[in-house]
């Protein structure tokens, strides 16, 4: 009777633990939406960055961290021109931001591209750019 007891009481003291492990770490690890204003300075401040010719490590090496995920621009695309789009969609916790880009490529030839960015501020700006239409 008093191993029933005893492994009872053990049982128990595991699920409070577990219990309790699982809600500090689910409240810690919990993520509000983007700031729409900070997502889009953020993304303003990126392309920016492109257009003068740093490299996405380059973003990556500031302090704090902006974390930025295009195709184009890690090819050494150049960016000569951008215009974002006013409206402000979410999906999920990310802000959508369409951006009409003007690229160049290494033998000059320049091109028009839509495309749009999901862009992240918690804990840390994180920029991906999207591979579906950005008109979607």
């Amino acid at each position: 009777m008093k191993r029933n007891v005893r492994d009872g009481q053990r049982l128990s003291l595991l699920l409070l633990l577990s219990l309790a492990l699982t809600l500090g770490c689910t409240r810690s690890s919990l993520q509000g939406p983007a700031d729409p204003e900070k997502a889009r300075a953020a993304l303003q401040d990126a392309l920016e960055s492109w257009q003068r010719g740093e490299s996405v490590e380059a973003m990556r090496q500031r302090k704090p961290q902006v974390v930025v995920i295009d195709p184009d621009w890690e090819r050494g695309q150049r960016l000569v021109s951008f215009k974002m789009a006013e409206d402000k969609e979410f999906r999920g916790l990310n802000l959508r931001c369409r951006v009409d880009l003007t690229l160049e490529d290494g033998k000059g030839q320049r091109r028009e591209k839509k495309v749009a960015y999901s862009v992240h501020t918690q804990p840390l700006a994180n920029i991906t750019r999207e591979e579906s239409n950005p008109t979607d």
